[in-house]
C-alpha cells in the first residue's frame, strides 16, 4: 500500500496524523508501505509481486563442510575423542573422495582438532597444505614405532583373556596398516599376514 500526501486544503490532516497512521500500518503484517520514492521505483505498484520468488532449481547451494570426529592428542583426552589412528582414517577417507575439495577438508580438520593437536598445527600458518597438516600431526602423534617394531608387536600380538575375535583382529589390522602407510608392506600381504596369523591362533 502506498500512501501519498493529499494536496493543501483536500486534508485537515498534519504530517503528525501520517506518521502514525503509517506506524499502524507496519504494525499489521496484511499491509506493505512504500515510501512514494519506493512506489514509484515500483512503477507505480501494477504487476509487481509482493512476495519473493521461490528459488530457482539452477541454484547452487553452498557445499556443506564434512564433519570428522574430535581429537585433541591430550594425555587425558576428554569423553566422545577418538584416537590419532581413527581420526586419521577419517581423514583419508575424505581425502579419497572426489567430490569433496581440499579446501573442504581443511575447514572440517581445523574445526575437529582441540588441545595439543589443534596448537601443533599454529606454526603451519594460514596457508598449510593437507599434506603438510598430515605430515606434521604425523610426526609428533602418530606411531613413532619403526616398521620392525610394528610387525614384531604384530607377530607377538595374543588374544587379550576376554576381548572377542572380532576385537582382536581389528587390534591387528591396526597394526598392519602403520606398515601400510609408511610403504613397508602392501595391501595384498595385509589380507595373506592376518589370515596365516589367526590360522596359527586356531591350531
Amino acid at each position: 500500500m502506498a500512501m501519498s500526501k493529499p494536496n493543501a486544503g483536500s486534508s485537515n490532516l498534519d504530517q503528525t496524523d501520517y506518521d502514525l497512521m503509517a506506524s499502524l500500518l507496519r504494525q499489521n503484517d496484511d499491509y506493505v508501505l512504500f515510501t512514494k520514492v519506493e512506489y514509484d521505483r515500483l512503477g507505480g505498484g501494477y504487476g509487481v509481486p509482493l512476495t519473493p520468488p521461490t528459488q530457482s532449481r539452477d541454484t547452487h547451494l553452498l557445499p556443506q563442510v564434512p564433519k570428522i570426529s574430535t581429537f585433541s592428542g591430550d594425555e587425558s583426552p576428554q569423553r566422545g575423542e577418538t584416537t590419532y589412528e581413527g581420526w586419521r582414517y577419517e581423514v583419508r577417507c575424505l581425502a579419497s573422495d572426489s567430490t569433496l575439495s581440499e579446501e573442504l577438508i581443511l575447514q572440517a580438520i581445523r574445526k575437529s582438532l582441540r588441545g595439543i593437536a589443534r596448537q601443533t598445527l599454529i606454526p603451519l600458518g594460514l596457508r598449510a597444505t593437507l599434506s603438510e597438516i598430515l605430515r606434521k600431526l604425523d610426526t609428533f602423534l602418530g606411531n613413532v614405532a619403526s616398521d620392525e617394531v610394528v610387525l614384531q608387536q604384530f607377530y607377538s600380538a595374543t588374544q587379550k583373556e576376554g576381548e572377542s575375535v572380532t576385537a582382536y583382529g581389528c587390534r591387528l589390522e591396526a597394526l598392519l596398516q602403520l606398515a601400510i602407510n609408511s610403504g613397508h608392506i602392501n595391501s595384498a600381504a595385509r589380507d595373506d599376514m592376518l589370515r596365516s596369523k589367526f590360522c596359527a591362533v586356531t591350531n
